[in-house]
């Protein structure tokens, strides 16, 4: 069915892709950001004019934006007081006031890929990657089709877009939590699953802040958690009864090719990993990037748990993993003891994934006519 605005949408997102891998290849790094922020654009035109399906979650989702823009003032308070999830619900209703349907796919590609592309483009200026290998790993990340769950699923990407960037600066830019507060307030109220990778990032922040016997750091942490706690008990109440729901739910959703593009994702981040561990420069001297590390290793545990027990959770916290890689991608590939064969590993698998979501993947419901 529609195979002919298939195969135009097809051709559109990877004759884009390789384009700008081509011209990232070629660039010098203090221009990475300008091209980066072009393909940002791009992607979000694209999005403004994807036509979703019937059974997109896109097309749902906008019947909802439509109802919430047909409430009052009155009525939305009322709304965002009830509803789990307050800022999706504000989201829609802003957005959807400006009567074009086409936005809410892309402000959140927008959003989205701005935040992605950040920890790109600081990575590569902080660690001098190549541009050759900072476009390989762009080929990677959108080879694996998420994009298609940005403009179509739009919550979770948005939300746990917004808890990777937020990590990423605290732990390798080394900037303050607090800065960072009210963002992983807005991520947790998007969806469960972002509610899950703030708490997961709060947990483990704790754990590392008794580990490395920090109490200054304990405490202030411990009075920030109450805090948020308190004042947002009846959200996060409403929010895990969701997130709870949603991971036990009997009518879950499993797609085939969708799980192999997973596994074979998981697969290589898993080999990145193990490649990493072994480079003693980072793994014994960076303290920054053992702390990042350990929080890829948690979310990877509940990607191999998932993967057995709950396809959504794998699916969507895989997307999490490889936003979360992509710097210890970079720097491996920029070793020299890793780099030509782990390039050429990683290329492959990303010419693997994109061609399975092209003809199997959900991207292959990327179209801007019927």
């Amino acid at each position: 069915m529609y195979l002919i605005p298939r195969l135009i949408g097809l051709f559109v997102y990877v004759i884009t892709l390789g384009i700008f891998y081509l011209i990232i290849c070629k660039i010098d790094k203090k221009d990475l950001g300008k091209v980066l922020f072009l393909y940002t654009i791009v992607l979000s035109i694209i999005a403004y004019n994807f036509v979703p399906a019937v059974g997109n979650d896109l097309y749902r989702l906008l019947i909802a934006m439509h109802s919430y823009t047909q409430e009052s003032i009155s009525q939305i308070i009322t709304t965002l007081k009830t509803s789990s999830t307050p800022i999706t619900v504000l989201y829609f209703y802003i957005i959807g006031k400006f009567s074009k349907d086409g936005l809410l796919a892309a402000v959140t590609a927008f959003i989205f890929y701005n935040n992605v592309f950040y920890i790109f483009k600081k990575t590569a200026i902080k660690y001098s990657i190549s541009s050759k290998n900072i476009a390989l790993a762009l080929l990677f990340f959108m080879s694996t089709g998420s994009y298609m769950e940005v403009i179509s699923g739009i919550r979770t990407m948005l939300g746990i877009s917004i808890v990777a960037v937020c990590f990423y600066k605290e732990e390798i830019e080394q900037k303050s939590i607090v800065l960072n507060i009210v963002w992983y307030i807005v991520a947790a109220l998007i969806h469960p699953v972002a509610l899950a990778t703030v708490i997961i990032r709060f947990l483990l922040l704790i754990y590392q802040s008794l580990k490395i016997k920090n109490m200054i750091s304990f405490f202030i942490l411990f009075i920030l958690c109450t805090g948020i706690f308190i004042l947002g008990k009846n959200y996060i109440n409403l929010m895990s009864e969701k997130a709870i729901n949603y991971v036990t739910t009997e009518n879950r959703h499993w797609y085939l090719w969708e799980f192999l593009i997973g596994c074979i994702d998981m697969f290589i981040i898993f080999i990145i990993q193990i490649k990493f561990l072994k480079n003693k420069n980072y793994t014994t001297h960076d303290s920054k990037m053992i702390r990042y590390f350990s929080f890829i290793k948690v979310i990877n545990i509940i990607i191999l748990i998932s993967s057995i027990i709950e396809y959504n959770t794998f699916h969507r916290f895989a997307i999490f993993s490889s936003i979360l890689i992509n710097p210890i991608l970079m720097i491996l590939l920029n070793s020299k003891n890793e780099n030509k064969k782990i390039y050429n590993i990683v290329f492959l698998s990303s010419i693997i994934m994109l061609f399975i979501a092209c003809s199997r993947g959900n991207l292959c419901s990327l179209k801007f006519f019927e």
